[in-house]
């Protein structure tokens, strides 16, 4: 789920501005050695180069839907109209490449198909492969945690929002600050309805009883990656190098060779297979443990803080506070009950306004350069 855990103004878009803001945003992050694994950008070096300064233990990613985009544009102009699309789809091998080896392989091959296109080939060298490929190409961008991410889109997806709560740009401190809270209780209320389906909704591929320790304690996101992920068990067994362990490396989940040997030995997949952010199923802190100082955590207290938590919480709550406990009681059970109101899974709530803009509306920007191609050219070609 995307959620914005902050707000900026800054006078102009230069490293300076970007320190400042960068450097609020550390302020934010309580403890000193946290700091954000990946930080997913656009290629503006003002604010990679604030990033360097600021994080310089985070892996700086570059989106790779705006570099694709990019290419297919120059792709669009400058190659041949019967080697368009071979092209783009050599490009988005290249980019997708799992290892070095492969890369090499698909790059000679994209290189091969551009031979007639020196300008095109120089441009795709100079200004992506040599200076960026490891913030972009999967087999560099595979080493890291990312979660999944390898796009701007999500947050671009927000800003939009924002700039429609925001109506247009000539308001006072205090409508963008309503518009602002207004965006975050929404994003609030989605992230909290999709922790309730991670506690009463199972899917079919997750009855399985392999996902018995996880149902209900990790989210239904990370269940379904996992079992996409097990298809794989037959084709790659518990061979780490067959398997790439592609999903234990940038999403901290259980790969296919994992898998595999969880089958073999006919045991369910362990809940401490799986990195705490898809454990994070409530918007509430949790108890402090005190065992690092040498101190067990206090049972009695804590039990008295669960009935008291209990006593505060509304039915739905009530529920979900339930199935934890009965399912750390009982691991080997299940607590799971239907939802307390039927869910609509069916029809959509129809936008009137669709495709209009709001009036007075007068947020704008200066648009990509593949946004001027596709308006000259037209999107016929694909991508």
């Amino acid at each position: 789920m995307t959620f914005d855990v902050g707000f900026a103004y800054m006078e102009s878009e230069k490293t300076d501005n970007y320190h400042w803001a960068l450097g609020k945003l550390k302020q934010l992050i309580t403890k000193q050695d946290i700091f954000p694994r990946v930080i997913l950008t656009d290629r503006e070096f003002a604010l990679m180069n604030a990033i360097k300064d600021i994080f310089p233990h985070t892996t700086n990613m570059l989106c790779t839907w705006h570099i694709i985009k990019n290419v297919n544009a120059r792709c669009t102009v400058q190659i041949p109209k019967d080697m368009k699309q071979k092209v783009k789809n050599l490009w988005r091998d290249v980019v997708e490449s799992p290892d070095e080896v492969e890369y090499q392989q698909r790059l000679n091959a994209f290189q091969q198909a551009c031979v007639n296109s020196s300008n095109f080939v120089e441009y795709v060298n100079n200004t992506w492969l040599a200076p960026h490929k490891e913030q972009f190409v999967e087999a560099w961008t595979n080493r890291v945690m990312h979660l999944g991410n390898t796009t701007t889109n999500r947050v671009e997806s927000a800003h939009w929002r924002l700039k429609k709560m925001l109506e247009h740009s000539k308001g006072d401190l205090c409508k963008c600050l309503e518009g602002m809270n207004d965006n975050i209780r929404l994003e609030v209320d989605k992230i909290k309805k999709s922790f309730q389906k991670s506690f009463y909704y199972t899917e079919k591929t997750h009855s399985s009883p392999f996902f018995q320790y996880l149902r209900n304690f990790v989210s239904r996101a990370a269940i379904t990656l996992i079992s996409d992920e097990m298809e794989r068990i037959d084709i790659v067994g518990t061979n780490k190098n067959l398997c790439g362990c592609k999903l234990r490396s940038t999403c901290e989940l259980p790969c296919a060779c994992e898998l595999s040997g969880y089958t073999t030995s006919g045991v369910p997949i362990p809940l401490d297979s799986v990195h705490g952010h898809w454990k994070k199923l409530t918007m509430e802190e949790p108890l402090e443990d005190d065992t690092e100082d040498g101190y067990e955590l206090d049972m009695s207290n804590a039990m008295e803080a669960i009935w008291t938590r209990f006593r505060s919480l509304d039915i739905v709550g009530k529920r979900a506070l339930k199935s934890k406990v009965f399912e750390l009681a009982y691991p080997a059970s299940s607590s799971l009950c239907p939802p307390p109101e039927k869910i609509k899974t069916r029809g959509g709530v129809k936008n009137k306004n669709k495709g209009k803009a709001p009036k007075g509306y007068d947020v704008y920007r200066d648009p990509s350069y593949f946004e001027h191609v596709e308006r000259e050219y037209g999107d016929s070609q694909g991508d």
